[in-house]
């Protein structure tokens, strides 16, 4: 079972820029970018585990900004809901912190 947490945590550490999760013919497809590219899975939409992470997503996107600590380094999330083809698809983007400047 894929929790919204655990896949945000290991996207950050496999270097993904975001999430997104949408509809296609009764699966929810959910899969994490970095840049141009991504890789994902898909999950039945009426299965708990869609609903879970609909719920997750959902609520992620009703808060301006998230943070989340991985590997002691804090990211900042932001996530969105958006229209696709007359469902909700849902978006997450992965802010890294900025390297200090050099002297």
């Amino acid at each position: 079972m894929i929790r919204l947490e655990e896949f945000l945590e290991r996207c950050v550490r496999e270097g993904a820029d975001g999430i997104e999760m949408e509809y296609k013919d009764g699966y929810e497809e959910l899969y994490a970018r970095e840049g141009n590219t991504a890789l994902g899975t898909r999950i039945p939409s009426s299965s708990p585990e869609a609903t879970a992470l609909r719920q997750g997503l959902h609520s992620m996107a009703k808060k301006k900004r998230q943070r989340m600590v991985v590997d002691g380094v804090e990211y900042e999330l932001r996530a969105s809901m958006y229209d696709s083809f007359g469902e909700t698809a849902y978006r997450v983007r992965i802010i890294r912190p900025k390297k200090p400047a050099r002297r």
